[in-house]
């Protein structure tokens, strides 16, 4: 992940040094932006989502996600320099277990540091699974540009609150595009495609490749689930520590 990254950022340095940056455009927060959001709500199948309790992907070749929405439960993986890192932790209340090649990380500074970053690629890569899934969270400002494009601003929660974006929807809603004004990339405006579109198992809506200037993100590997665990429970050895340190 850690080479991804690297190349990744290169090229954002790259497309920042080829012009200005774009301004985030004004918008308006009346009826026709809450029609907007509406459609972009429906060509989600917003309801689907809200009864989902699981999906998995993984994110750009390398980093796994499984979220059991249901009971606030995380995995997420990468490989980094040769290792393999694996981490669980559940949302509400925090709890945490980190592996390294399959061995349980007992260093609490480590642990610390791959909590973290769990967190993050976690946060970020649900948002790509379908960003129409997150715009909707409290705090959160939707209207209707001049262009009748969405403008979405996410003032709170998150990496980074303060986050801006910009979407187009087909006739359907669902999204064809986002343009970005996000801190962690140095071009302001960015744009990214929403193609290749999926329907999962729950019947949720998933966009697998996203073109961004020259680079491909691609999303494989996803599922959904409207009845987890059905088997065993991957999450067992963090509900055992969970229930250790309770008792």
């Amino acid at each position: 992940m850690q080479k991804l990254s690297f190349r990744i950022s290169l090229i954002f340095l790259f497309i920042s040094m080829l012009g200005n940056c774009a301004s985030f455009p004004e918008f308006k927060m009346n009826e026709q932006s809450e029609k907007l959001s509406a459609k972009l709500k429906a060509g989600a199948n917003w309801n689907n989502w809200q009864e989902t309790e699981a999906i998995t992907f993984l994110f750009a070749g390398n980093d796994f996600i499984f979220w059991d929405k249901k009971r606030n439960l995380v995995e997420v993986s990468w490989s980094s320099w040769g290792d393999n890192i694996k981490v669980q932790f559940s949302q509400k209340p925090f709890a945490a277990e980190v592996w390294v090649d399959d061995e349980i990380e007992t260093d609490a500074g480590d642990r610390s540091d791959y909590v973290k970053k769990a967190y993050k690629l976690f946060t970020n890569h649900t948002f790509w699974f379908n960003p129409a899934y997150h715009v909707f969270s409290p705090g959160t400002k939707r209207g209707i540009t001049g262009d009748g494009d969405l403008a979405v601003i996410f003032s709170s929660g998150g990496v980074t609150p303060g986050d801006k974006y910009l979407f187009k929807l087909d006739e359907t809603g669902k999204i064809r595009s986002m343009r970005m004004w996000v801190s962690i990339v140095p071009f302001k405006g960015l744009t990214a495609s929403f193609t290749d579109y999926i329907e999962t198992e729950s019947n949720l809506q998933v966009s697998t490749l996203h073109e961004i200037s020259f680079f491909d993100l691609k999303l494989a590997n996803v599922a959904s689930y409207t009845n987890y665990p059905a088997g065993e429970d991957r999450f067992k050895p963090l509900l055992e520590k969970m229930a250790q340190a309770k008792s």
